[in-house]
This record gives C-alpha cells, structure tokens and sequence, in this order.
C-alpha cells in the first residue's frame, strides 16, 4: 500500500521561497540607517564687533530637519539663541553651528568662524588754540589721547561755530560754542568721540590803539617830575614792549610821562577824537594793587586845553586792563570839552602816592574803529637861504651859548630840554653853517651842566630869522632862588635880525651865577631859526 507524497512537496517550496526573500533584503519592515547632512556653514551679521555689541547667527547647508544651535569654541563671547554678545574687552571669538541629526540624517557641526571684538581707545581731548576769540576769528583746533590710525574729525555741537578741517571759525553773534574731536575707528579700535570743549566768542569793543610799543619805531616817552621812562621788556612776557615808568624817592609825587609819536606839534599823538558817545581809552598796566593812575589829554599846542581822570588797579602785580572814562574828571581838575583839540596823553603812574616800577601798554581809544594815526605834517614857512653874518669877534673874549664860529665852544652839557612846552628843536643848515630851527615855538629852555659867571661881559649876541614870529622875549635865569627876567627882542619878517643887547638890561638875575635860558615866542607857535647865540666883552 502507497502513501501521498503533495504536502510534502509544498512545504520544501515555502522553505525555498523564504530563504530566496531574506537574500534579497526583502521580507522586513525596518527603516534604512540615517546618512551624513550637507556642509554646514556657520555665519554671523558682523563679523568685527564692538565691545558688548550683539550680532545674529546664522547658517546656510546641512540637511534634514534637525534643530540648530551655537557655541563659542574660543573666546569670552557669550551666546543665546542665536544672538552672539561680545565681551566688553577686545579679542576674538571663535562660534561654531550644529544642526542635530534626523530619522534620515546624522547630526552635522560647522566649522568654527572668527569674530573680532575691537578695544576701546584711550581717553581722546579735544583743545582750541584760544578759548575765546573774537567773532569771525578762527582757532586751531586739536587732540590729545586716542588710539590706532583712524582720522580725526571735528563737530560744533552747538553755538553758531563752523568747522572746516582743523580750523574753528566763530560766528558773528556773541555767545559760545561746544565742540567735540572724532577719531575714527580701525582694524584695532572703535570709534572715539572726546567730551565737548567750550570756546567763547566775543564781539569786540570798536576801538583804535594808538600805542602799543612794539611800533617799528618807538614812540617817545618825554618823563617830567623826576620820572625815569623808557621802552623795556614786559615783566611777564619778554618778547613784548612796553613802557616802563619809574618813580624814586626823589621824584614828584605827580611825576609821570607824556607818550608821543608826532613830531608836530611837539610831544603829540594823532588827535584823539573824545566826543558826547566815545569819550574813555584804554591802558593795560602791571603795578602794585590799590595803585592810581592818572590819564590827562590836552591840545598840545594849548596847555589850558586838557581833561584828566583816574584809574585804580585792582589786580597785584598782574596785567590789568584800566578804563579812563573822561566824563568823570578828576577832582579840581578842568570838565571834559569835546569842542577842544586833544592830541597829546600824559600818564601819571602811582598819582600822589607810593615810588615804585610801574608798566603800562596798549592806549586805545574806545567806541570807534579805524581812527586816523596820521600825523600832522609841519608847517611849511619861508626858510631862510642865506647864513647869518659870522662873528669876528676874538674866543677869547667871547662866552657862546651857540655858534659855528671857530673857538666858540659852548658850555659842557648844553641842553634844550623839555620843560612841557610845544617846541619841536632840530639842526637846520645853510650851506656849511648850522642853526637851530624852532618850530611851533611857544617857550624854549636852554641849559648846560655849570653855571657861567657872565658878570664881566657887557653884551649878549643872538641871530634869530623867522617868516612869522613878530619877537622873541630872552630870559636870563639865575638859581638859588631861582630869579629870571626878560629882554624882548622885535624880529624883521623873512630876514636875520642881529642884536647885540646891553647886559646892563639884566637887572634881576645874579650874573655871576647864570644856569638857564629861556626864550619865548611871540606870538606862541610860530618857527624860528637861531644862530650865535654868545656873550662877549
């Protein structure tokens, strides 16, 4: 008897089937291995960043649906999210991306990119050359401090300044202005802007100086009272000059100085134009606090012209600036006359009071720009042409004051000094003769070191020539007490008038003792000319 053998069958193929689907990877259902992402990249907004600034992370490539996140590799940068803070120090940073991995991609990191962080610069000051100029005026501008190689620029921050490179010009308005100094960032550094400097801008005073004593060539200092004046260094600043007045126990309590630049009239200024609305100058002094200084002008060619008023120091020992205000005339002294000439300033340093060094600098006159510094020109008059007839009398008979004669010597230290008066004394020659030519003649001293015994001597010569004067009046002056007396001599118009006067006609000076001479001009403020002035017997 035989079995069936068909099941058999079957199950040997399902066995075959089964083995055929493993080989070939089929038959399952797990999920294939995850795979590597695309590059990652890592990027940042900024790349250079300021100290504590922020800047946005980002990325491009990788693959997949992973999250992203940030981290700083080196440096003391911070992150959150995807915002990168710097530290407050310079340095760099290092910050890498990564994106985590997915059902079909792995996990993935950036490599790492660098950011800068700049440092702070060091404190930056801002100067100006002046820390106030006029209005329209300029000054320099410039810094201090900073770091690295960024320019440097400039800003007004206010006021009406404007700025143009280095140079700060002011406005025209009074006030001030505040700037402030840039200086740019690099590859190193930020950016610094310097706190604000101040500059004040002022609208000047019109006024015109009419001294400053740095002049080319430098004003006169005629000093009376005993007064010693002259143009010095300024105590506080060598390079300038001023006038350094000097007061000792010998001289007067009123000693002081007249300050001229005009040869005509006599010890002038250009005319000094007081009026109702500008009627006060100006003078910068160094003296002792407390000191008084007085101002006096007058018409130089009338002495009963003037106006005078005081001034005090109030600083010690520094520069001051001191205002005469000659509505306010010193007591017992003449009101201010605006109908008057003035062209002729006087100072009186340390009035009435101590003996000291004192300095003064810069009269100006207040209220007005651009006043005339002209100088009148001297009167042109006729002149003589032909030399006075030449004496022939023997030297040894003779005493001369004055004269080209041979062997007429004048007397040791024989001087025309000023004694106030308006008198301009120069040597004027004819031909080879020399006399002296006396312009805007109202007096005339004449002294000489030791007095003359002329008792024995019965005349007294002297030429004079002048197209205008109608005489002149001849003082003899004798000292201990001092005692003078006058001869007058009438002049002939455009011709030398030669006069031999009887010494007899001296009957009030001691002879014996003759120290002085003065001549007067009649009338007052003509030109004369003068020649062989002697004494014989």
């Amino acid at each position: 008897m035989h079995l069936p053998r068909k099941p058999l069958y079957l199950a040997s193929a399902s066995l075959a089937l089964a083995a055929l689907l493993s080989a070939c990877g089929g038959g399952s259902a797990s999920s294939p291995a995850p795979v590597a992402q695309a590059s990652l990249t890592a990027t940042a907004a900024s790349i250079t960043l300021a100290p504590s600034a922020t800047t946005a992370l980002g990325n491009t490539g990788g693959s997949g649906s992973g999250a992203v996140s940030y981290s700083v590799v080196t440096g003391t940068c911070t992150v959150s999210g995807t915002t990168l803070t710097a530290p407050a120090t310079g340095g760099t940073c290092t910050v890498t991306a990564s994106k985590a991995g997915d059902a079909s991609y792995q996990s993935a990191t950036s490599s790492p990119i660098t950011v800068t962080v700049l440092s702070y610069q060091a404190a930056l000051t801002a100067s100006v050359s002046s820390a106030s100029i006029n209005a329209g005026a300029t000054a320099a501008l410039s810094t201090t401090g900073g770091s690295g190689s960024g320019a440097v620029s400039y800003a007004v921050t206010s006021g009406t300044c404007t700025v143009s490179g280095s140079t700060l010009t002011a406005g025209s308005a009074a006030g001030t202005c505040a700037v402030t100094a840039t200086k740019a960032a690099d590859t190193n550094y930020v950016a610094m802007t310097s706190p604000a400097v101040s500059v004040t801008v002022v609208v000047p005073v019109a006024a015109t100086t009419f001294v400053t004593f740095d002049e080319a060539t430098a004003p006169g200092l005629v000093a009376f009272g005993d007064l010693v004046a002259t143009v010095a260094s300024d105590p506080a600043l060598s390079t300038n000059k001023v006038a350094k007045l000097v007061k000792t126990t010998g001289s007067q309590t009123w000693a002081g100085a007249t300050i001229t630049s005009c040869a005509y009239p006599a010890n002038s200024l250009p005319t000094i134009p007081l009026s109702s609305s500008n009627k006060t100058m100006t003078v910068r002094a160094y003296a002792p606090a407390g000191t008084v200084f007085r101002l006096k002008l007058e018409d130089a060619s009338d002495g009963t012209r003037s106006v005078e008023t005081d001034a005090t120091v109030a600083t010690n020992n520094a520069w001051e600036t001191l205002t005469f205000d000659f509505s306010k005339q010193a007591s017992g002294t003449a009101a201010l006359n605006t109908a008057y000439t003035f062209n002729k300033a006087s100072i009186f340093p340390g009035f009435n009071t101590v003996n000291a060094s004192y300095y003064v600098d810069d009269l100006k006159f207040m209220g007005a720009n651009g006043v005339s510094l002209t100088c009148p020109a001297v009167p042109v008059s006729g002149v003589p042409t032909k030399a006075a007839t030449a004496p022939t009398l023997a030297a040894a008979n003779v005493v001369a004051i004055y004269s080209d004669a041979a062997g007429y010597a004048s007397p040791a230290g024989i001087d025309f000094p000023n004694w106030g008066d308006s008198t301009v004394v120069s040597s004027y020659a004819i031909g080879a003769d020399n006399t002296i030519k006396m312009t805007t003649l109202n007096y005339k001293g004449i002294t000489w070191t030791t007095p003359l015994n002329l008792s024995t001597f019965t005349k007294m010569h002297v030429d004079f020539w002048s197209a205008d004067a109608t005489s002149i009046d001849v003082f003899l002056i004798s000292p201990n007490p001092t005692t003078e007396q006058a001869v007058n001599i009438p002049l002939t118009a455009n011709a030398w008038t030669s006069v031999d006067i009887d010494m007899s006609k001296y009957t009030t000076p001691n002879k014996a003792s003759i120290f002085q001479i003065k001549l007067v001009g009649n009338p007052s403020g003509k030109t004369v000319y003068m020649d062989n002035f002697y004494f014989w017997k």
